[in-house]
């Protein structure tokens, strides 16, 4: 077979760039649950108030997460009255974290959620109250 320095072609007939990086798995969408009500997380097993715990986020283009903060969350109490902060209901697949640190690479990653006091990043939300997604 004959390859120029632009361009070569696969063992499946496709021409590809020597830059281009083949991959299997490359351009495959992960299955993406939009109802995250449906969906059980570790904190949904939470009973004790004040539990410590690492908000994570999720990386692009993947199924894992990365640490953005370290807080804390107390559990939702079935049957209670519907969970608020600052007066705003928490959505079934939020829950209420308080913040003890920011991991500094992630310090300008913007909230789903704007915080109580007009929050808009995780920065901002230091050492206070925000509702985040359950992870």
């Amino acid at each position: 077979m004959v390859q120029s320095q632009r361009q070569s072609i696969s063992e499946h007939g496709a021409t590809v760039s020597p830059t281009q990086h083949r991959s299997s798995f490359a351009s495959t969408k992960l299955p993406v649950n939009q109802d995250d009500t449906l969906q059980r997380f570790p904190m949904d097993d939470i009973s004790a108030p004040l539990m410590p715990c690492g908000l994570h986020f999720p990386m692009v283009n993947t199924a894992a997460t990365v640490l953005v903060a370290y807080g804390i969350i107390s559990p939702v109490v079935p049957g209670e009255e519907a969970p608020t902060s600052y007066g705003k209901q928490i959505p079934a697949s939020y829950y209420n974290a308080g913040l003890d640190r920011v991991v500094d690479e992630y310090r300008k990653l913007a909230l789903e959620m704007e915080g109580g006091d007009g929050e808009k990043t995780l920065g901002q939300a230091e050492h206070s109250c925000i509702i985040w997604r359950k992870r």
